[in-house]
């Protein structure tokens, strides 16, 4: 008796142990929730939300200043110019909610179709090169787009220095 019950111990063990190693290979429903651009951009969307409800905020202070100024003095029209610059970034930032709303979606669909297919291949996810090349643009497409003579000096010279140094082994 105590031999036949070891074994249906054994037996349960394996068919639970192989049902696990094959029964795991179910794609992932919602990988792109993994993917690094998909994050970068849910990053982005939330510091632009962050900045429109701050400039929402000092739209409304000024517009309290405005109800409170007097209109045949100079105050009245410097508010309202105050008003229409904070009511334009206030539209910019609308534009850009509406921009990275988009983007996240896209870029979910696209993720997820990389992934299925990086499974199918049996390939990583995310592809270090796609996140590499994000990154780059990315720096780029932030990056101070005047050009400062004084700046690319000390860059070539950084760039001097580091190629005069002897390499260690």
């Amino acid at each position: 008796m105590f031999h036949v019950e070891h074994m249906k111990c054994a037996l349960s063990v394996l068919f639970l142990a192989i049902f696990v190693l094959t029964g795991c290979n179910k794609p992932d429903p919602n990988a792109y929730r993994q993917d690094p651009i998909f994050l970068d951009y849910q990053s982005q969307l939330a510091a632009t939300a962050a900045l429109f409800d701050t400039q929402a905020k000092q739209r409304d202070e000024i517009l309290k200043e405005l109800a409170s100024s007097h209109p045949q003095t100079g105050g009245a029209a410097i508010h309202r110019k105050r008003v229409a610059e904070a009511e334009a970034r206030l539209r910019n930032l609308e534009q850009q909610l509406k921009y990275w709303n988009i983007r996240l979606e896209s870029r979910g669909k696209e993720a997820q179709l990389e992934y299925l297919e990086a499974k199918k291949n049996k390939k990583t996810w995310p592809d270090q090169a796609a996140v590499d090349s994000y990154n780059v643009q990315k720096r780029l497409r932030l990056s101070k787009m005047v050009w400062d003579h004084k700046d690319r000096i000390e860059q070539m010279k950084k760039a001097d220095q580091e190629k005069a140094k002897p390499k260690p082994e």
